[in-house]
């Protein structure tokens, strides 16, 4: 209807001049708060998505034709599925958040300089890690707001009050019974506690204010309400720093100040020596010697020993949980085992290997030339004990020639079953000629046995026998000028011989010297004297090592003859003996084995790749030793993990690279899980809500539930594994929900009372001219204050068992507080289902 208004303004300029801006400024106000004029036909109920309706994707088109079972099952699998590809996009995403939040600087303190950690844990856990952790979430809201072209949707709401009543009680629930009866965990930072759960159950009161009739504008969510809502999440980041470095105690603390050094976050690369130093603590600890470890074992328990001493980012525990949900190895082990069982875990099984050959018991003999005959023998090893055997021999020439100084032979020998020796002579033959010591050979050939598995010993196959001249007094000589023994392989044997003759007496005196090896450290030192008798041609000397099972390099100290004496005072070809210790063989490769996996467990441990080939490989190679189940698992996921591999490695621009990309490609597969929740929902005849705060609800919190589970067991507190919880459930509200409803609010007031807003809400138009964001309060509202009341009695129940127990998780009786929450649970979903179903 139109309207002529006639103005008569006064003849003074300036007067006339105001006068006309004025009212200009009020037509104009008049002009742009007005309606406009719709033509509002009857309002159609909207059609469900599975009943000819629209999502953001879904459907594509002749779904509501399928059977009902069929619906149903096809839904739900494909929800089941993108839930597990939107945990691994969050995994990628809460690597980005690793490393944004793990930067550090250095700072002197004292004289040393440290490495501090740029943003403070609590900080960090409560902002950007709280944002990957509940990113499904929030972005569902967020993306089901703009997928309504702003106007309220049930999905995104209720599955942010579904996920906070699974949290607090079914995860919280989980944690309390997960620690055995005879372990407590106490949350230590317990000012910071109470800032997180006061903010957990203050975000739902607020709820009730802005939505409830008693707010100020019932089931209207004003501008002036969105922006606190959303500032709500800074002040609560703010309070819970100031708890966290110790102002609201009375003396301050200074165990998580920014300025001193915390934890570390990432579990170090470790060298030889530093596995070996680990191996050597671990020993001294149990009372085990290192050879009685076995490579995997230890390295899973320096590992342990390491993520002890580490600070545990909220990333680490949820990238710990999607391991373990998809069947892999987990980064972060339990630290929940007895005693027995640790000894248990160490103990080398033993394997002894059988040896089944045949050979000469010593393969170096010295005669003299008159002895007549030298005799060898032959021996089976014991696993051939009931076994029959026959072998040929042979003499063989060397300075010794066969008719002019043994008798050449060449015979068989049978071993009947239970024959384990059989001995042998070879004739030596006498001369009156002087001549040098001269050597021949016995070998072994042609064995022959009904078992499968026998051979001849390739160290004992062939014996060499010294002939030495029986008419001169010859010298005495060490046999070798250098040994070598393996350390932990007893004593070091020094044979002393005679050369160039064995007539009459001969003594030499004998000792040890130091080089890189130290006496009483490395061996035991001797010295003494030793008389050859006449026609005695061997002696020997035993030096023994002392087996420290150290990781070491090769180390020498030298035998040394000296003072020769009596028919000959001359010393032979070799006058002392380097003798080298060598590392243990098995020690060595302990420590090599044991190296190598911690560093497999380093590169685990970290939080995303350096290079897109590394994340390529992951997704498709297979991890070592993963299960059945784990590589079922692997084939499974392996679309999202090559979709997940597409998003940029940490290293570019320190990771807020990753951070932008991932959370795009959360929010494109969230919008395709409201679709398909609504889908399956509506197949089954649930309501959005419902649907929320159930399935989706469960789907969206099951890597928290592994992740807050990681965290009671592993940590010495609780602080993690219910702070967690508490300021997750808090920043759903101030970001999940303050976010798209302070959006939607200056959406709706700068735009105003659109014809759809008219059609959508009919009838408001005459108690809010100026349009608005609508909630629809009633079963939101009811569904927030049945939580609010049931996490109230939570809290408290968990107060009752820090006073009575001593601590929130494990203690007696823990399993019925975990039945008694996940029953706070059970009626909150049916009671709030019903009211959403129009039941109650």
């Amino acid at each position: 209807e139109e309207r002529r208004l006639t103005f008569v303004f006064p003849s003074s300029g300036m007067a006339q001049l105001g006068l006309r801006a004025a009212v200009a400024a009020c037509v104009l106000q008049l002009a742009s708060a007005a309606a406009p004029i719709c033509n509002i036909s009857a309002v159609e109920e909207e059609k469900r998505i599975c009943e000819g309706g629209t999502g953001l994707f879904l459907p594509v088109g002749g779904e509501e034709d399928w059977p009902k079972w069929v619906q149903i099952i096809v839904w739900f699998l494909l929800m089941a599925y993108f839930f597990l590809g939107v945990a691994l996009l969050a995994d990628a995403f809460m690597a980005s958040i690793e490393v944004i939040t793990s930067k550090t600087h250095v700072r002197v303190i004292g004289d040393s300089p440290v490495q501090i950690r740029v943003w403070n844990p609590t900080v960090a856990n409560l902002s950007l890690m709280a944002l990957g952790s509940s990113a499904p979430e929030i972005i569902l809201s967020l993306v089901g707001l703009i997928g309504n072209d702003f106007f309220a949707e049930e999905l995104g709401p209720s599955t942010i009050v579904g996920s906070a009543s699974f949290n607090l009680f079914v995860i919280v629930g989980i944690c309390v019974a997960a620690i055995p009866s005879t372990e407590i965990r106490r949350i230590e930072r317990f000012n910071v506690y109470k800032v997180t759960a006061s903010n957990s159950l203050f975000a739902y009161l607020w709820l009730l204010v802005i939505l409830g009739s008693f707010g100020t504008s019932p089931d209207l969510v004003e501008v002036w309400e969105g922006v606190l809502t959303f500032l709500f999440f800074p002040m609560m980041l703010l309070l819970a720093y100031m708890a966290d470095i110790g102002m609201f105690d009375s003396g301050r603390s200074t165990s998580d100040d920014k300025d001193v050094p915390l934890p570390s976050t990432e579990l170090p690369s470790f060298t030889l020596t530093d596995t070996y130093s680990h191996l050597a603590k671990i020993s001294e600890k149990r009372g085990i010697r290192i050879r009685e470890f076995t490579p995997q074992l230890a390295a899973d328990q320096i590992t342990s020993d390491e993520i002890g001493k580490m600070f545990f980012s909220r990333a680490k525990y949820r990238h710990n949980a999607i391991l373990s949900i998809f069947g892999k190895k987990e980064i972060i082990p339990d630290k929940l085992r007895t005693q027995s069982e640790i000894e248990h875990m160490f103990l080398k099984p033993v394997h002894k290997q059988i040896d089944n050959s045949v050979g000469f018991k010593c393969v170096q003999y010295i005669v003299l030339e008159n002895c007549g005959a030298v005799e060898l023998t032959i021996v089976k090893t014991p696993g051939l004990d009931g076994t029959a055997v026959t072998v040929w021999y042979e003499t063989i020439e060397g300075e010794a020639k066969a008719g002019e100084d043994f008798v050449y032979a060449k015979a068989r020998v049978h071993f009947n079953a239970h024959e384990m020796e059989k001995t042998i002579s070879i004739k030596i033959v006498d001369d009156d000629i002087a001549e040098d010591d001269e050597t021949f050979s016995v070998r072994l050939f042609d064995l022959k046995c009904h078992h499968s598995h026998v051979t001849l010993s390739p160290m004992h196959s062939v014996a060499h026998i010294l002939i030495v001249d029986d008419d001169r007094p010859g010298v005495i000589s060490m046999s070798q000028k250098k040994v070598e023994i393996q350390e932990g392989h007893g004593a070091a044997r020094m044979v002393l011989v005679r050369q160039g003759g064995g007539k009459g007496a001969l003594t030499v005196d004998y000792a040890t010297k130091d080089g890189s090896a130290i006496a009483d450290k490395d061996y035991i030192a001797v010295a003494g004297t030793l008389t050859f008798k006449d026609s005695e041609l061997e002696k020997e000397v035993l030096v023994e090592i002392i087996d420290d099972e150290m990781y070491e390099k090769e180390e020498m100290f030298t035998f040394e003859l000296s003072n020769a004496r009596g028919a000959a005072s001359k010393l032979g070809s070799y006058s002392f003996t380097e003798v080298h210790v060598k590392s243990d063989d098995y020690i060595r490769t302990m420590v090599e084995k044991v190296t190598h996996l911690l560093n497999i467990n380093y590169h685990r441990f970290q939080l995303g790749q350096e290079s897109w080939w590394e994340q390529i490989r992951d997704a498709v190679v297979f991890e070592e030793d993963l299960s059945l189940m784990g590589k079922v698992m692997h084939v499974l996921i392996m679309p999202w993990a090559l979709f997940a591999a597409t998003i940029p490695p940490t290293l570019y621009c320190n990771g807020w690279l990753s951070f932008i990309v991932a959370l795009g490609y959360i929010g494109i597969v969230t919008a395709l899980i409201g679709d398909i929740a609504s889908l399956f929902g509506c197949s089954i005849g649930l309501s959005d809500s419902v649907t929320a705060i159930t399935f989706v609800a469960l789907g969206t919190s099951l890597p928290d539930t592994f992740a807050s589970r990681t965290a009671a067991l592993s940590d010495a507190t609780a602080d993690n594994a219910i702070g967690n919880v508490t300021g997750s459930n808090a920043v759903n509200v101030y970001l999940g929900l303050g976010l798209p409803w302070l959006i939607a609010s200056v959406y709706w007031k700068v735009l105003g009372p659109t014809c759809e807003w008219q059609e959508r809400y009919p009838g408001a138009l005459k108690d809010y001219p100026d349009g608005g964001f609508f909630v629809k309060a009633g079963p939101l509202v009811f569904s927030v204050g049945v939580f609010a009341g049931l996490a109230l009695c939570a809290f408290a129940t968990l107060y009752v068992r820090r006073i009575a127990v001593g601590g929130e998780l494990g203690g007696t009786k823990a399993p019925l507080v975990m039945a008694l929450l996940v029953l706070f649970w059970c009626i909150f979903v049916v009671v709030s289902s019903l009211n959403f179903e129009g039941v109650l």
